[in-house]
C-alpha cells in the first residue's frame, strides 16, 4: 500500500501495527474486527496531516488524501482477490 501511494503521490506512510506505528490505544474497533469478528485484513487509513491541521485538512489536501485512500484500498483488494482465488483452485 505505501509503496502505490509514494508512486501515485509522493507522500509517504509508515507500514505496520497501530501501537507502533501511531499510538497504543486498547478497545478500538481493530481490536473487535481481528478479535471478535475474526476477520482477516484489518487496517487504519491515517489522513496525510503530520499534526498541522489534525481532521481538518485544507482543501488542497482533499483530493490527494483520496487517491491516497483508494490506492490503498486497491492494493488491499487485489491482495484479498488474490487470496480468494489461490483458495478456490485449491478446493476445486
Amino acid at each position: 500500500m505505501s509503496l502505490k501511494i509514494f508512486e501515485t503521490t509522493s507522500n509517504t506512510y509508515s507500514v505496520g501495527p497501530a501501537s507502533t506505528v501511531l499510538y497504543e490505544a486498547s478497545g478500538t474497533s481493530m481490536d473487535w474486527m481481528k478479535g471478535i469478528a475474526n476477520i482477516k485484513y484489518v487496517f487504519t487509513l491515517e489522513l496525510r496531516d503530520t499534526g498541522i491541521n489534525g481532521f481538518n485538512l485544507p482543501t488542497s489536501e482533499i483530493i490527494p488524501s483520496g487517491q491516497e485512500a483508494f490506492c490503498a484500498v486497491s492494493v488491499l483488494s487485489n491482495v484479498i482477490e488474490s487470496d480468494y482465488q489461490s483458495k478456490v483452485k485449491i478446493s476445486s
